[in-house]
């Protein structure tokens, strides 16, 4: 893992499996997931989406992820910051967000066309998506979601 990147692994099925039903896809869905890493939460994705789209922007994951994705999964090798969002055409979100890019990320998927996002967050991230306003934590995150 790449420190620079943010990364961290989600590892946990049973997570990941709550996040996908949180969720609630179809099989008329098509999920973008942010940062798949090696993998848990995609397959999972897949056996219940129409399509997922794994943007991811570690080389080394792209490769690992080629040789265990179902046909129902198109990997994106690149960063989703520098991606045209509505190039993707997904109408859900799921991912364990990197922290090096949740807010940026969060940013520009309000700006976006889709009926849900379920994401997971660093602790300190959320606390401050949630602020009250005058707290220590509040900023314009808090006063965009």
């Amino acid at each position: 893992m790449r420190r620079k990147l943010g990364q961290h692994l989600l590892i946990d099925r049973k997570i990941a499996e709550r996040e996908v039903n949180y969720a609630s896809i179809s099989k008329e869905d098509v999920i973008l997931e942010v940062g798949p890493g090696k993998g848990i939460l995609t397959l999972i994705l897949a056996e219940r989406a129409k399509e997922v789209v794994a943007v991811e922007v570690d080389h080394r994951f792209v490769n690992f992820l080629k040789g265990i994705i179902p046909d129902n999964v198109r990997i994106i090798h690149g960063d989703i910051l520098k991606i045209d969002l509505e190039s993707i055409n997904f109408n859900k979100v799921v991912a364990n967000l990197p922290f090096s890019i949740s807010s940026p990320f969060t940013f520009r998927l309000l700006d976006s066309s889709f009926s849900k996002a379920i994401l997971i967050y660093q602790k300190h991230f959320a606390k401050r998506m949630v602020a009250k306003p005058g707290s220590k934590e509040y900023s314009r995150l808090s006063v965009a979601v």
